[in-house]
């Protein structure tokens, strides 16, 4: 049994406790429990809605299972509560351009490399001339 399943099985989050679902969520996502994880970042974001990283997990999550508008909206609302997240916004342009919204992935890819998250942008301007 490896540790990450152990420490699974031991974590029984306190029903008031936004920390402990992240975590746990966490936990889930390395094993590869991709629905579960979403379903303790939706508990740690109804005990604190301001809860940045449960959202930003929460978008991975989403964007590793392909809904898009879903990571978006996490995304979005990560760049809402910390407007200096660069890696919210550089992946929040790897969303639109998946989405083929071209405009908003360079708007977010250059905000990214303006707060020190260039890979985007890098990867973007590549893609676009064809390189």
């Amino acid at each position: 049994m490896s540790n990450l399943t152990v420490k699974h099985k031991t974590i029984e989050p306190d029903q008031n406790d936004a920390g402990a679902y992240y975590y746990r969520a966490i936990i889930r996502y390395e094993l590869d429990d991709i629905s579960g994880a979403i379903a303790n970042y939706d508990q740690a974001i109804a005990l604190d809605p301001n809860y940045a990283d449960a959202y930003y997990n929460r978008a991975n999550a989403y964007y590793f299972l392909k809904e898009y508008n879903k990571a978006l909206a996490d995304y979005s609302q990560v760049i809402r509560l910390e407007p200096n997240a660069a890696d919210a916004y550089n992946n929040r342009a790897n969303v639109y351009w998946d989405l083929g919204d071209l405009k908003s992935a360079l708007e977010d890819a250059k905000k990214a490399n303006e707060l020190g998250a260039s890979e985007t942008l890098a990867k973007l301007t590549a893609q676009i001339n064809g390189k």
